[in-house]
Order: C-alpha cells, then sequence, then structure tokens
C-alpha cells in the first residue's frame, strides 16, 4: 500500500466554489504504487486548493476528512500540464485507498473527477 507525508493543513477563511480553502504548511509528499516505489509526488508547501472538488450537495454526504490529502495530491497532479489527466484521476482513486476512504465514496469521487476536464 502507498503512503503520505502527514503535513499541518490550514483552512484559510476563504471559499472557492463554495468550499473552504485549504492551505499546506509542509510540503505533502504522495509514494505512489507500494512502499518503497519511490515514484513520489509532491505537493508544496503554500499550495491552496478546495479540497475535494464535488458538488457542495454531495460533499455533505462524503467522509471529505478521509479524502483531503488525496485531493491536494489530484490537484498537483491536475496543474502539472506534463501529467496526463488519467494519470491523476487514477492516483487520486488509490490516494483515496491509502487514506482508508470507503469504496463507495471513492467510486462517487472519482467519477466526478473523470467528468471534471478543468485545470
Amino acid at each position: 500500500m502507498s503512503r503520505f507525508t502527514d503535513p499541518y493543513f490550514r483552512y484559510t477563511g476563504r471559499t472557492i466554489n463554495g468550499r473552504c480553502e485549504i492551505e499546506l504548511m509542509d510540503d505533502l509528499v504522495y509514494e505512489i504504487g507500494y512502499l518503497g516505489s519511490g515514484w513520489t509526488v509532491t505537493a508544496p508547501k503554500g499550495t491552496k486548493s478546495d479540497g475535494v472538488s464535488i458538488p457542495v450537495i454531495v460533499l455533505r454526504f462524503m467522509p471529505a476528512g478521509k479524502m483531503v490529502r488525496a485531493a491536494q495530491i489530484h490537484d498537483a497532479l491536475r496543474s502539472d500540464r506534463k501529467k496526463p489527466k488519467l494519470l491523476g484521476d487514477y492516483v487520486f482513486w488509490e490516494a483515496m485507498g491509502a487514506e482508508g476512504t470507503p469504496f463507495w465514496a471513492r467510486f462517487v469521487a472519482s467519477i466526478a473527477v473523470l467528468l471534471n476536464f478543468t485545470r
């Protein structure tokens, strides 16, 4: 199973599309695939995000706390134009699993990101 570092987040008090803006106070590193793979994605300190980017109405029923780090990694991959969209979406799926997100929530969130083509 993959792993995350455990960074400190802070809520800025602002919102993005109705969701609370989150700022990373430390680098967030996610190791893709398996422990020791050496393949990592980093969301750098100071990165701001809206967390899980699904409609606010749906978000109320989701375990968003179990998806925050995965969402940060997904946003880091999606903002890098050298990385394909499907890679970011797959890593999001995997990262949610590493966080312990229930399958049903992973499924709903994955469908949402697959249908979202914005960067």
